[in-house]
């Protein structure tokens, strides 16, 4: 699943986990859109190497939408009038705009049980009621995202996948799970 990947895009700063080595100097919204286009990209990659490897395994990314969750209740602010101000604008402004649990959980429904295509299928070969394995859904339809849009996607996508190889210490090769490297277990 991808929440919001669609408003991130290369250049966001630290959009890949390798361009953030050290977490305390990235910024919330690089972080966000990292971990949003590593599961852009990874649904892509791993659809592509099922299918290379013959097995019938569908992924895909999608966004949910905002939705209107309590997971802003524990918010503690410095001064009891930003609570109130953080409140009043989620409860008066911004909910209206949010879709609810029941809206959100559509589109995932929707990807889980669509008829799937292949990877590598035309887009303009699957229905509007389909699935394409590789691609990103929001709305329960098919959604463009802008990276890969850009057709650098495949490369980025192997690049994400061998990182995460490296520093797991896992290699889909291998077909064995080693012990993670330090970079991988080291605390933030």
């Amino acid at each position: 699943m991808s929440t919001g990947a669609d408003a991130c895009r290369p250049g966001d700063g630290g959009w890949l986990p390798h361009t953030c080595t050290a977490p305390h100097t990235c910024v919330y919204r690089g972080s966000y859109c990292a971990s949003k286009l590593a599961n852009v990209l990874h649904a892509r990659e791993l659809s592509r190497r099922m299918e290379a490897e013959g097995h019938a395994v569908t992924a895909v990314s999608l966004h949910p939408g905002v939705i209107a969750t309590e997971l802003l209740r524990n918010l503690k602010t410095a001064h009891w009038l930003g609570e109130a101000a953080i409140e009043a604008t989620m409860t008066y402004i911004a909910a209206p705009l949010f879709k609810t649990p029941y809206e959100g959980a559509q589109t995932t429904l929707f990807a889980a049980t669509a008829p799937a295509r292949a990877w590598g299928t035309p887009l303009a070969q699957a229905g509007a009621d389909e699935v394409v394995a590789g691609q990103y859904y929001a709305d329960c339809a098919l959604k463009i995202h802008p990276v890969l849009e850009a057709g650098d996607a495949s490369t980025l996508g192997r690049q994400l996948w061998e990182y995460s190889e490296k520093i797991t210490g896992w290699s889909a090769q291998q077909g064995a799970t080693p012990e993670a490297t330090p970079e991988a277990t080291a605390a933030p």
